[in-house]
């Protein structure tokens, strides 16, 4: 299968392309606005590969929480391709993909962290069939703590790079693989969507509808 999957959500931009069975992964730090990283990135991808947008059997992308202005921007330029060039589309949260992460240890299930802003994260648990064990909620780091302490069945977590110093994780984030087996995951289970249901998944106001107190 030939796909391009987009992950803005956090505090590095990700795009992985998956094209004649090889796949070509690029992450860049936001030293500029995800606007300016992304589609040049994209651009740069395609002409080492040798694929056009054309090619691609499906788009993907991962649609929050983290980054409001970084989710936007990938959610909306996955729908404009899909848009463009009536192709389908593949939407898992950043939650969900690091569940795909490989982790040690046996657990009932695996609680997965990303940072949200300040001294606040998300949180959500999966099981093992990977079923939504606790859906997304968002803590600031001390109740996320308190949360997992209070928890009677033994788990796994794994966090994002931002939030793994508050916890002590049972394995590392690695983006090109979990973002891989995140999408192939859903696009073989048949979780394909026309680009106007994708939509961007927030768990709390912008920073602007904060400081305003909307």
């Amino acid at each position: 299968m030939n796909y391009l999957a987009i992950d803005t959500s956090g505090e590095k931009v990700c795009v992985l392309l998956r094209f004649s069975d090889k796949n070509y992964f690029r992450t860049v730090s936001e030293h500029k606005t995800t606007s300016e990283t992304l589609l040049p990135l994209i651009d740069e991808m395609l002409d080492s590969s040798g694929a056009k947008l054309e090619d691609m059997d499906f788009f993907a992308c991962v649609t929050g929480p983290g980054s409001f202005t970084g989710i936007r921007i990938g959610v909306v330029t996955v729908k404009t391709f899909a848009y463009a060039l009536n192709k389908r589309v593949v939407a898992v949260t950043s939650l969900e993909k690091l569940a795909y992460n490989d982790i040690s240890g046996c657990a009932d299930c695996t609680v997965c962290v990303v940072h949200a802003y300040a001294d606040n994260c998300y949180l959500a648990a999966f099981s093992s069939d990977g079923s939504a064990a606790v859906p997304p909620v968002m803590f600031n780091y001390a109740e996320a703590d308190a949360f997992l302490r209070k928890s009677g069945k033994p788990f796994a977590l794994i966090a994002d790079e931002a939030s793994a110093p508050h916890f002590n994780p049972a394995g590392k984030d690695e983006p090109e693989k979990s973002l891989q087996k995140a999408v192939e995951a859903g696009y073989s289970a048949g979780k394909l969507m026309s680009y106007k249901e994708v939509e961007p998944f927030y768990l709390l106001k912008s920073q602007a509808e904060r400081e305003k107190g909307e």
